[in-house]
């Protein structure tokens, strides 16, 4: 009873909602099942800035909405789908969805600014300035990673 009293307010919302809702869940057990099949010393290639697309600081004209409707979806959907959906989950679920439209974004690792009960990691997807998941990323520093479009040959990679 409580799925269908859901899906009757979802529907309220628009058929695009429940379209990007159902994104949303490929999504998210896409990245999921790459996530679980990573190495760990994979991790830091794994963060990185989409290699092409469109970039707000190129100037760059993008659906916006876009941004916003990825921004709402993947963040709602991850508290209640049955699988693993934290931060990083959502950050890779977000950006392939953000890279099938061509619009470039940079994913993420901070550890916690102040962290009084031990160490505290969190990823998030931004687009420009534009948090798109992560939530309220002010209490975290970035890590100083090497994003996989860089040259390898580079020795500052």
């Amino acid at each position: 009873m409580k799925t269908t009293s859901r899906l009757r307010k979802l529907s309220g919302k628009g058929p695009i909602v429940i379209v990007d809702c159902l994104r949303a869940v490929f999504e998210l057990a896409r990245a999921n099942r790459s996530f679980t099949k990573l190495p760990p010393r994979e991790l830091v290639d794994l963060v990185r800035t989409s290699p092409s697309g469109t970039t707000l600081e190129d100037g760059g004209k993008f659906d916006t909405r876009l941004v916003e409707r990825v921004a709402f979806a993947i963040p709602a959907i991850a508290l209640r789908v049955p699988w693993r959906s934290d931060c990083m989950v959502q950050a890779m679920a977000a950006q392939s969805w953000l890279d099938r439209y061509n619009i470039s974004s940079t994913m993420t690792i901070g550890v916690r600014k102040d962290a009084p009960t031990g160490f505290g990691a969190h990823a998030w997807l931004s687009v420009g300035n534009v948090v798109v998941t992560g939530g309220d990323i002010s209490g975290y520093v970035a890590i100083e990673t090497r994003a996989s479009n860089l040259d390898l040959a580079s020795p500052n990679s």
